[in-house]
């Protein structure tokens, strides 16, 4: 069997794999190919890569310091990357991210699978090349993942058979040395493992939907003023409850919603609106963007583990949207600029969605989306996973 026709295989047994679900037999993967020596480029993520082509393209300085989540193409998975500095293709060296120790790549996990082994082909030459190891989220060592060292070649292999993956965990590809890691191939072996079913009330899923086919009393946001008034509820708290939960939001602009159809729906939350009135013809809310947070609910005696949000627009984007979401455990000032203690500042100019995994949470304890140099932050869904 040919490579090519190996990794047309492998991809189809992802595919299968999140059909059949953990009954399934045989090992599935996660095939993203970047480039090849032969120069071919290739964007395995959903979407154009809207990427600048060059490492010393100025707008890399926008790019970095940010976690940056992508679609897998024909898959429902995602791929977080962190990169101090570069962030970027190339036909033959492939995606070329980092150039810090502790930058990462972060591989899925799948639900009742464990991440058994990773192979990488390198893009880059020389010793350093970033000295690739994997790890945890949370940057603990596994067996297995040991730092990928000695000098290299475009095109050299490398394995990590991993040994004691949780199941369902997703793991990192992390720098543990300076220099630019540069992927031009990737794939992950996923296995089935024995997951015990969670007792009864152990876990708890929180789901806040903002957006409506309606906008009529009833309706989430219905008694939140628009786009264009939303100076009326600049810098204060306003409280929803959902179910036996109570959200607090905060913007130092204003918390409004957004309406389409003429005003018949409410398609989104929005944070820190700003624009041109149609209506009115004139200027509604601040030039500069500012903070924003969302206060989640703590539960007696469990731990949320996990945020998923989905916006309703690429941030940013040519409407001047803008802004990154962090999870934290206090708002720190005045301002509104929280901790970002849990989840770092989290980037959407890639993907709608982007869970993000607290890194040390407490039980009982609330929880903040800390949202930072925002403006027209549109959020239409908040997905919360408690565990005790």
């Amino acid at each position: 069997m040919n490579r090519r026709f190996l990794s047309l295989a492998l991809a189809l047994a992802t595919l299968l794999g999140s059909v059949t679900g953990a009954s399934a037999a045989k090992e599935s993967s996660l095939h993203l190919n970047f480039g090849s020596n032969d120069r071919h480029q290739n964007w395995p993520f959903a979407g154009k890569s809207r990427l600048p082509g060059s490492v010393s393209d100025p707008a890399q300085q926008e790019l970095r310091g940010k976690i940056h989540t992508f679609a897998v193409k024909e898959s429902n998975l995602f791929v977080k990357v962190y990169a101090s500095d570069i962030l970027s293709p190339h036909p033959s060296m492939g995606f070329r991210f980092g150039n810090k120790a502790g930058d990462f790549f972060e591989i899925p996990g799948q639900e009742g699978m464990v991440v058994a082994k990773v192979r990488m082909r390198a893009g880059s030459k020389g010793s350093a090349a970033g000295t690739p190891a994997i790890k945890t989220v949370g940057g603990a060592d596994i067996k297995g993942g040991e730092p990928w060292t000695g000098k290299k070649q475009t095109g050299d292999e490398h394995e990590w058979m991993l040994e004691g993956v949780e199941p369902g965990a997703p793991v990192r590809l992390t720098i543990t040395r300076s220099g630019i890691c540069e992927l031009q191939d990737l794939e992950v072996f996923y296995k089935n493992a024995k997951v015990k079913k969670p007792k009864k009330g152990s876990v708890e899923v929180v789901e806040i939907v903002f957006n409506s086919e309606t906008n009529e009393k009833g309706d989430l946001l219905f008694d939140l003023p628009t786009l264009a008034y939303t100076d009326k509820n600049a810098g204060k708290t306003i409280t929803k409850t959902v179910g036996k939960y109570n959200f607090d939001f905060w913007a130092k602009n204003g918390v409004t919603k957004a309406t389409s159809g003429g005003g018949k729906v409410i398609s989104a939350l929005s944070l820190n609106a700003e624009g041109m009135s149609s209506a009115t013809k004139k200027h509604y809310g601040s030039e500069e963007p500012a903070a924003a947070w969302i206060k989640l609910p703590g539960i007696e005696g469990m731990k949320l583990v996990s945020v998923e949000m989905t916006t309703s627009a690429t941030i940013p984007a040519k409407d001047r949207s803008s802004g990154v979401a962090g999870i934290s455990s206090a708002i720190i000032d005045e301002s509104g600029r929280g901790s970002a203690d849990q989840v770092g500042d989290t980037s959407f100019a890639f993907s709608r969605t982007a869970s993000m995994l607290l890194e040390d949470p407490e039980a009982g304890r609330p929880y903040y989306i800390s949202i930072k140099d925002a403006k027209n932050f549109t959020v239409q869904k908040i997905t919360l996973t408690y565990k005790k």
